[in-house]
């Protein structure tokens, strides 16, 4: 989780100077987010997808579903979620993808934002999402602490069939007298995780370092990333410790469980995130 000088992280920050400002409400940390001036003008200017040229590791070319009125609300009754589908929303919800509010109420769509470079996983989470979406991916510039920061992103329907994650993985907290969504890990997170929602989460927030795995929790409380490990052991018998990190909490996974957990999470990967997975029993690239 990284912070700009307001902390509010990037990745929940839409930079997007189009009518989307309930990014700005849809992830608290569990401090008070103070949002500077310059900041939001940085955000109002940064994106301009028509003006900026991508490199040629970009977006395939997705058609976008000119649907309106009652059309769209025919095309939306026809819709079921694939179970495909149901664990790449829990696992990408644990990792980067956010729901949120709009004019302080739930909005139930999702939000998928990824660094630029990995642009060929945003095809394939859109490829997976596709019937939920209406607009394809889009590439954005923005800057932050760090200097410019190059994004894509794509946002779901507003549907009933998120309504469930939207009450599973957000609490409606209040800063400043403003309602905002702030993300949570459920209580019950050991009955919805399995091979494939692991190695979704793991591809958002999951990092190898050497030879150690571990899952970038910061943005969760520590009881909750308490909770996770507890999960991983009840559901995988995967063991993991809870970490600081500066006044954070991150989930390492012991080494003991590495190969268990390798196993696990492996067979979902996308190419991409190979990189991830020690060099001795990493997949090759088709």
């Amino acid at each position: 989780m990284q912070h700009c000088d307001c902390e509010i992280p990037f990745r929940n920050l839409c930079l997007c100077p189009c009518p989307c400002p309930e990014d700005l409400d849809i992830w608290a940390p569990p401090i008070m987010a103070k949002t500077s001036k310059a900041c939001l003008k940085v955000a109002s200017k940064a994106c301009n997808p028509r003006g900026s040229k991508p490199s040629r590791r970009r977006f395939k070319i997705y058609k976008k579903k000119e649907l309106t009125g009652s059309t769209l609300a025919k095309y939306k009754a026809t819709l079921s979620l694939t179970e495909e589908q149901k664990d790449v929303i829990i696992g990408t919800l644990l990792g980067d993808s956010t729901m949120g509010l709009r004019d302080q109420q739930r909005l139930y769509s999702l939000k998928f934002e990824q660094k630029g470079k990995n642009v060929n996983y945003m095809n394939h989470l859109y490829e997976i999402m596709e019937p939920y979406v209406g607009t394809p991916p889009q590439y954005r510039k923005g800057l932050s602490y760090q200097g410019e920061i190059q994004s894509s992103w794509f946002r779901t329907y507003r549907h009933d069939h998120f309504i469930f994650y939207s009450n599973l993985f957000y609490r409606v907290g209040e800063i400043n007298g403003k309602k905002v969504g702030i993300k949570i890990v459920p209580q019950n997170i050991h009955k919805v995780l399995n091979a494939r929602v692991l190695a979704y989460w793991f591809m958002d927030d999951g990092t190898l370092s050497g030879d150690q795995y571990y899952l970038s929790t910061q943005s969760f409380q520590k009881h909750e990333v308490t909770r996770l490990s507890v999960a991983l052991k009840e559901c995988f018998g995967i063991k993991s410790s809870v970490h600081k990190d500066n006044k954070y909490w991150r989930l390492y996974i012991r080494s003991e469980s590495n190969r268990v957990f390798e196993d696990l999470v492996t067979p979902y990967l996308h190419e991409t995130f190979f990189y991830k997975i020690r060099a001795a029993y990493r997949p090759k690239k088709i």
